[in-house]
């Protein structure tokens, strides 16, 4: 194991002991300012508290790394760095707030623009998932892989964050819905990603997500035998933010044939 993974994987057990024993608590919160924000994009106090606590870690070890956060390191420019650390303190925050186990911390470390390796905590499973490049996905030492099967027996999450909400659930979801087992419709896409790298799901789409919200889960698919590309099939730039489907070999070109018409409007 790399040492940044070593790194990775010991920032996200302190956030992880954080969270685990205040999640569901009160505590102070705001809603974000800025563009396409709604009601819906709130921050709180352990947002900042965790995303401090796993940048002093990562900056401890590797104090001359880029870091680019979600809350407050979300304006550093990735181009300006070669090693570059992508991380969400608390993906699912309205989850975490209601206490409802549905929440992850994603930590990637980038070099020149390429996934390296990462570590991604599930509350839900009370798990830390971890992949590198080239090297395989991973609970503690048990490889993870996707799991196929057929498209009538499939599970797919629609992650669409709510500025495309109303598109993504008139557009994609009620033909998709029909033709498979289940269509769960669920936000937390760092938290989705880690589910089909384990074989709970079988795909996820996504529609115009930010990096800090996929670059850990991301590798963790690819490792563990999925498919990552854009809503159109087309290979995914990990710094796009069109929005992409993460699924097992089985199912993905099915599941493009419904997000390729999707359009989103203006």
């Amino acid at each position: 194991m790399f040492l940044v993974t070593r790194i990775a994987i010991e920032a996200a057990e302190k956030a992880k002991k954080i969270l685990f024993t205040r999640q569901g608590l009160i505590k102070q919160m705001w809603i974000k300012h800025g563009k396409n924000m709604t009601h819906a994009d709130i921050v709180t106090t352990d947002d900042i508290r965790c995303e401090k606590l796993i940048c002093d870690t990562i900056m401890q070890e590797f104090p001359d790394h880029g870091i680019l956060s979600e809350e407050t390191k979300n304006q550093t420019d990735p181009k300006k760095y070669t090693h570059l650390w992508i991380i969400d303190p608390i993906d699912g925050t309205i989850a975490y707030t209601a206490g409802l186990p549905f929440y992850s911390v994603s930590i990637a470390y980038v070099v020149d623009g390429k996934l390296h390796s990462c570590a991604l905590y599930l509350s839900a499973t009370n798990e830390i998932l971890w992949a590198e490049t080239g090297r395989g996905a991973y609970i503690e030492k048990q490889r993870l892989a996707v799991k196929d099967t057929t498209w009538f027996n499939a599970i797919i999450a629609l992650d669409s964050g709510t500025t495309y909400r109303t598109q993504a659930l008139t557009k994609i979801a009620p033909m998709l819905a029909k033709d498979i087992r289940f269509l769960q419709i669920t936000p937390g896409e760092a938290s989705n990603l880690g589910y089909v790298a384990k074989g709970l799901l079988q795909g996820l789409i996504c529609i115009f997500p930010d990096v800090w919200d996929y670059a850990a889960g991301m590798l963790l698919v690819q490792e563990a035998g999925g498919i990552i590309s854009d809503l159109y099939g087309k290979p995914y730039n990990l710094f796009s933010k069109t929005g992409h489907v993460a699924a097992s070999p089985a199912v993905h070109k099915k599941i493009v044939s419904f997000t390729q018409l999707f359009i989103p409007e203006s």
